[in-house]
This record gives structure tokens, C-alpha cells and sequence, in this order.
């Protein structure tokens, strides 16, 4: 598949937002399985996954948005993707796009966009990304150990917190 998955675990902190467990980014191994099962379906049809994507959370922790946006001025320099008058008018809206609302607000703030290396981007409960294993017709014996150590710490912290305070933010690169 030659792609790159980017995930969080992020569980829901004393003060009611999200943080990332880690601190930062899971280093998991590619595993077109579960890519399969949890985002892209077979031969790209998502309308049959148990949950398809659904982009970032908007109440997302802080590495996810560090991780996921880069600075607008790197993004136009890089990418060549922000308006050069041609395509548009240069305004906010013509730049964001169709950007989710808190992506735009991300802009106006801290002139910041969303990498335009990385694409299906979404989270999922443990229960929900469970279901969309079982579906997959993957169990946790079928999981790379560390996509197992990973689901471990879901595991615990739903435990303590609840399924609904836990989930795994990813996205794809490649």
C-alpha cells in the first residue's frame, strides 16, 4: 500500500480535554490489515466499514494538532497550494477551503493548515475500533505487537475512564 499511519491515543484528562497518552505520536508498524479494516475497507470502499472516517476530532489534543497542522507560510512555500490570485481571491475562505470549522479557526488564530501530505484522518473508540477488526475477520492474535501494546493502554484506560474517554486520532501519509 506504501502509506504511513500517524496515531494518538488520547484519553479525556482531570480538566475535561483530551491528551495524548504518549505525549506524542505512536510508532506503529504499516499493517495494511488493519489499515484496511479501520479506514480504507476493501478496495477502498468505506461505506461498509463499521465506522468510517470521519475526520479529527475538533476537541483534539494539543500534539494531534501540532502533529497534523503545519505553518500556512511553510504550506504555501511547500505545496504551492494557497492562492496565487489566479485560482482565487487569497481570502480566508478561498484558502480553508473546505476545511472543518475549527481548521479555519486554526488559520485566522495561528496561521496554521492541515499537512497536505496526510489524508484520511479520524478516531475511533476501543470498542468501535474492535468492532471494525471483528469485522475485518482480524483478532488481537492477528495484531503486530506493538498495535497489541497499543490496544493494551486503550485497554487500561478505558478501564478507569470509560470507552467513551479513550480513543485512537490517526491519519495517513504516502
Amino acid at each position: 500500500m506504501g502509506i504511513d499511519i500517524h496515531a494518538f491515543i488520547e484519553y479525556v484528562g482531570p480538566w475535561g480535554e483530551y491528551r495524548s497518552l504518549a505525549q506524542g505520536q505512536l510508532n506503529l508498524i504499516d499493517d495494511e490489515r488493519i489499515f484496511k479494516a479501520i479506514a480504507f475497507g476493501d478496495s477502498g470502499q468505506t461505506d461498509a466499514l463499521p465506522v468510517p472516517p470521519r475526520n479529527l476530532p475538533t476537541d483534539c489534543s494539543d500534539d494531534v494538532r501540532d502533529s497534523f497542522l503545519v505553518d500556512a507560510r511553510e504550506y504555501s512555500g511547500a505545496f504551492g497550494l494557497v492562492c496565487d490570485g489566479e485560482s482565487g481571491d487569497g481570502s480566508d475562505e478561498d484558502i480553508t477551503g473546505d476545511l472543518a470549522d475549527w481548521m479555519r479557526i486554526e488559520y485566522r488564530n495561528n496561521n496554521r493548515l492541515p499537512n497536505p501530505y496526510y489524508h484520511t484522518s479520524s478516531w475511533l473508540t476501543l470498542s468501535e475500533f474492535e468492532l471494525s477488526l471483528s469485522k475485518a475477520g482480524l483478532t488481537m492474535e492477528d495484531l503486530k505487537p506493538d498495535m497489541r501494546a497499543a490496544v493494551a493502554s486503550m485497554r487500561a484506560l478505558v478501564r478507569d475512564l470509560g470507552d467513551d474517554q479513550v480513543r485512537l486520532v490517526f491519519w495517513f501519509d504516502g
